[in-house]
């Protein structure tokens, strides 16, 4: 969302079992480039 320029004041994840949101810190740029190496990596993931 904050890429297509709107304001982020809170992020959560909704849990529809349990019915219980859990928040979670906006990510800064470490974190992104973090999560997106690991994309990368499981991607690569060879089991063989």
């Amino acid at each position: 969302m904050i890429e297509m320029g709107y304001e982020v004041e809170k992020l959560a994840f909704y849990a529809i079992s349990t019915n219980k949101t859990f928040s979670v810190a906006i990510p800064n740029e470490d974190n992104r480039k973090e999560l997106k190496d690991f994309i990368l990596e499981f991607r690569q993931f060879d089991p063989e």
